[in-house]
């Protein structure tokens, strides 16, 4: 895969040390020259930034101001692209937020409508500003106008106790490309939802303590937890032609943490 990926690459939510950093730097390894990383995190992008121009010193690399929950932010982010690249080809939408674990007769609405908000809200606002600019795109070689992979989990596909607000809009993302990739795969556009599990991200941490993130390590079939890197190579992977026929579909990257799950 090394080198496939000669686009304009979208990646939401690169500002800190976790799944979307991991995206970033797995698409400058398979060859990726021209990004545009955004994040409300100002300060994190910059940080990203340089971490990327020492994978690929000759990177076209731009970052910006995102808010995912503001639609003028979302369509002006978009812009940007297009004004800088001239098109869109890959769009990882990772944007995301998880609150600690707590029984739905203990969450409050607006910890519910800020999850909501971030998570589902966030990343239907994104993919009709994506389509609409890969629509206007000529086919590639391979017949595509375009890649967009959101960002699902593993609890959009399995419940687990006390993360009602988060797996809700994880399930929601599912439905939304699902769908997504019906009314655009004829145009040549491919949508898949991404479902990584337990990743030492800092998200993990803020949830979780040292112990608990060992205990869970154990459990995995694969006895770890994922790395950034693990998770990020699967989103350069679904966006490059080796990928051609994948559509429509959640990719689970889990460790086997499912594969005992009903």
């Amino acid at each position: 895969m090394p080198g496939s990926l000669k686009g304009s690459a979208l990646i939401t939510g690169t500002a800190i040390l976790g799944i979307c950093r991991g995206a970033a730097i797995a698409f400058a390894q398979a060859g990726c020259q021209r990004f545009l990383l955004g994040d409300v995190n100002e300060a994190g992008l910059h940080s990203t930034r340089e971490v990327i121009i020492k994978q690929a010193p000759s990177a076209d690399l731009d970052i910006a101001y995102l808010d995912v929950t503001d639609e003028v932010s979302v369509d002006d982010f978009g812009a940007r692209c297009v004004a800088r690249f001239g098109r869109l080809d890959y769009v990882c939408n990772i944007a995301g937020i998880c609150p600690p674990r707590t029984p739905v007769t203990d969450v409050d609405v607006a910890t519910y409508d800020k999850v909501v908000a971030v998570n589902l809200y966030g990343t239907f606002l994104c993919h009709p500003a994506e389509i609409r600019q890969m629509l206007k795109q000529p086919l590639s070689e391979d017949k595509c106008r375009g890649c967009i992979v959101s960002t699902s989990s593993m609890a959009g596909l399995n419940a687990s106790p006390g993360a009602s607000p988060y797996a809700s809009t994880k399930f929601g993302i599912i439905g939304l490309v699902k769908t997504d990739s019906m009314d655009y795969g004829a145009h040549g556009i491919r949508v898949n939802a991404f479902c990584p599990g337990y990743t030492d991200t800092p998200a993990l941490e803020a949830i979780s303590t040292a112990d608990q993130r060992a205990a869970l390590g154990a459990s995995i079939p694969l006895q770890r937890v994922g790395q950034p890197v693990d998770v990020g190579r699967v989103f350069a992977f679904l966006c490059s032609e080796e990928a051609s026929y994948m559509h429509g579909t959640a990719y689970l990257v889990v460790g086997g943490a499912m594969a005992y799950r009903k």
